[in-house]
């Protein structure tokens, strides 16, 4: 894409095996919002590594750059690796419990 703003308090959906995903690369503009919500469906395996969500090097990043507010559905979190040009998908740390 030459250029994607996400909206504040938009969702983006990502697919994942255990060996990877969906890539959004970002050749232009990238503007990241200050909340959004990924929700991230694991569609085999179990993702024990990082694993890149928006890819945008060589790009103009803007907005964002503290993704703590992201709300990360699928037992995964996400991260901004910014002198890599990347946000990433990393695995949870410590025990994730499921209670209904």
């Amino acid at each position: 894409l030459d250029a994607l703003a996400l909206a504040d308090g938009g969702s983006i959906s990502w697919g994942y095996t255990a060996t990877g995903g969906d890539v959004v690369r970002v050749t232009g503009n990238l503007k990241l919002p200050a909340n959004a919500t990924v929700n991230a469906v694991c569609v085999s395996g179990t993702r024990t590594n990082s694993a890149v969500l928006i890819d945008y090097t060589g790009a103009t990043l803007s907005g964002a750059t503290d993704l703590s507010a992201w709300v990360v559905t699928g037992g995964v979190r996400v991260e901004l690796d910014a002198p890599n040009e990347r946000v990433l998908i990393m695995p949870r740390e410590g025990p994730l419990y499921l209670i209904r």
